[in-house]
């Protein structure tokens, strides 16, 4: 496969991240003679800006990226100083991502802005508790196509819950490619983790590069705690799917259901 592209979520430190946080009251990137807060106020208006502080109580007005169930109804409370901006390359065309968490109560939002800052598309992202870009938040999907990786997660004393959304652009608007769940766990016998890898290159059949996702899961065992019953044995796996482009749908499907029947197994463990 030529000119591979990879982006790695949880494991990998090796790629850099391009996104940079920004406070509301400086300048957005390229654009001195605009703030981040008016750039803002285009996505989430009616707030208070004072002293580089967004504040107050909002209803959001913005369709949620991969199902409206996750829209609650309640107004959001908003307290945040900072953004996160990033340049993205979208349908051949130099564009700027906003992302941001609203508040405390999962809500995040993500935009799309053109060169002259014109918002063109903005969703809400969150599915857990807390949500952010991907450690490597761009994967390269095209020769002139990025996609955007972002994460929902949460943990307890010895679970955790990663949520990974990708999402690319389509008509100046975000399409979501897929959700993919991975899930973590632990006792005092044994540990299992689930880590998941994304890569897309060029397979010379067209502009938008097959993206595959794998899910890494590995169990091991050890003898800290006394057990009653036999313990399963140590094991590893890759259970993987690979999404190609449909031109008659106009958006990636996957080959495979098997990233699917892992997150129905993995519920079992909850």
């Amino acid at each position: 496969m030529r000119r591979l592209v990879l982006a790695f979520i949880i494991l990998a430190t090796t790629v850099p991240c391009y996104a940079q946080t920004f406070g509301l009251d400086e300048p957005v990137p390229g654009h001195p003679e605009t703030t981040v807060a008016a750039l803002f106020e285009k996505l989430v208006p009616g707030l208070v800006i004072e002293d580089g502080m967004a504040t107050g109580e909002v209803d959001l007005d913005l369709p949620h990226i991969v199902d409206q169930d996750y829209l609650t109804g309640a107004p959001t409370q908003v307290n945040l100083g900072h953004v996160t901006i990033l340049a993205i390359e979208a349908e051949g065309a130099g564009r700027l991502l906003l992302f941001s968490e609203l508040g405390d109560d999962g809500t995040a939002v993500l935009a799309l802005f053109d060169d002259d800052l014109a918002l063109l598309d903005a969703v809400q992202v969150g599915t857990d508790r807390f949500t952010a870009l991907g450690e490597a938040p761009l994967l390269r999907v095209g020769p002139q196509d990025q996609a955007a990786i972002l994460t929902n997660s949460h943990w307890n004393s010895n679970q955790g819950y990663v949520d990974t959304l990708l999402v690319t652009v389509r008509d100046g608007k975000f399409r979501l490619v897929d959700r993919i769940f991975t899930f973590s766990d632990h006792s005092c016998n044994y540990e299992r983790r689930q880590s998941l890898k994304l890569e897309a290159g060029d397979d010379g059949l067209g502009s938008h590069w097959p993206i595959r996702a794998t899910v890494l899961e590995i169990r091991t065992v050890s003898n800290e705690c006394e057990q009653s019953e036999p313990v399963d044995p140590p094991f590893s796996r890759l259970v993987s799917a690979t999404y190609r482009w449909s031109a008659s749908l106009g958006g990636y499907v996957a080959d495979s259901g098997a990233l699917v029947q892992l997150a129905e197994q993995s519920s079992e463990r909850f």
